[in-house]
Formats: structure tokens, C-alpha cells, sequence
């Protein structure tokens, strides 16, 4: 991986406690294979991505209310070098 895709101080923090909800938007159809997701060290980094495709007005509560397309269990990953592959079929035409 490219040291240029990791920023100096890459930091997201929750409003919600433990759990963090980022929405990425694509402005045509895409096919999302793989997510990146730098994690910091010592315990910092989340230890479990859920995803979700196509959502309107998405908040905290998607979380509680609605079943992801995807659970993955994620690892440390604070070199950015570990991308974790999503079912290509369930995200096909995302966007």
C-alpha cells in the first residue's frame, strides 16, 4: 500500500459510544469488491464492520433497525496493508 494514503492523523471518534456509522456515497453504479479500513493499534480499531448498500437518510439507528448485507470481523490493521472482501453479488449496482 501506497504511505500516501494514510494521512498524519487519521482519527474518527463516535458521537454515539462504541458505535460509528460512515456513509460514502458513489455518484454512478459501482461494484465495491473490497473495504479498506485503517485501524489503530493497541485495541483502538473497531473489531467488528458492518455494511450496508443503497440506504436513504441513514443515522445511528440503522444499526438496530435494519440487517446489514454484511458482518465481517476485522482485524488491527493500523499499516493499512489487510483489505477485507465483500460478497460481490449483494454489492453490485451500489451506488
Amino acid at each position: 500500500m501506497s504511505d500516501k494514503l494514510i494521512p498524519d492523523s487519521p482519527t474518527v471518534v463516535s458521537g454515539y459510544g462504541p458505535d460509528l456509522v460512515i456513509v460514502v456515497p458513489f455518484n454512478s453504479e459501482v461494484k465495491v469488491k473490497t473495504i479498506l479500513m485503517i485501524g489503530g493499534p493497541e485495541g483502538s480499531a473497531p473489531s467488528i464492520m458492518k455494511v450496508w448498500k443503497n440506504e436513504e437518510n441513514v443515522d445511528i439507528n440503522i444499526i438496530n433497525e435494519k440487517a446489514a448485507l454484511q458482518k465481517i470481523d476485522c482485524n488491527e490493521n493500523p499499516a493499512g496493508d489487510l483489505e477485507y472482501p465483500l460478497n460481490v453479488i449483494k454489492f453490485t449496482n451500489t451506488g
